[in-house]
């Protein structure tokens, strides 16, 4: 969290400490999972691999809408306004289209270390995929 924020937190940041904290940490995956279909859908050859990934993009942004609106009910309006640096609550480029990331940056921060060799995170053991095992044979 400390690296999302370009500083160190004090106190550090607890995802069980509140009702608030939990539905932000929650959100780290499914988030991730979003940014990391958009990247992926230029690379997909096949017509259906590319309904799949626009299914699963209306899926993930469903989920995510819910969870932004969620947390914006927690108050957090005008705690966005102090912090808010430009922008608005939904994460998108200066056209407001999703940003994308490639699998080994998924690897990166779902492992919480920005390295896609270096396991950790929500996955100790490492993501179980081919992506995912390819690097970690490199290690």
């Amino acid at each position: 969290m400390d690296a999302a924020f370009g500083r160190p937190l004090s106190p550090t940041f607890d995802p069980y400490a509140s009702s608030l904290h939990y539905p932000i940490v929650s959100n780290v995956i499914p988030y991730v999972e979003l940014t990391g279909y958009v990247g992926a859908n230029p690379k997909l050859q096949a017509v259906a691999s590319k309904k799949l990934v626009a299914g699963l993009l209306a899926v993930e942004s469903g989920q995510e809408a819910v969870i932004r609106g969620r947390l914006y009910e927690y108050a957090l309006a005008s705690r966005v306004q102090r912090i808010k640096f430009g922008g608005n609550v939904l994460a998108g480029d200066e056209y407001s289209v999703e940003y994308t990331r490639t699998p080994e940056e998924i690897l990166g921060v779902v492992y919480c270390c920005g390295n896609e060799s270096i396991t950790g995170g929500f996955y100790p053991k490492g993501a179980d995929g081919r992506i995912a095992k390819s690097h970690l044979q490199h290690c």
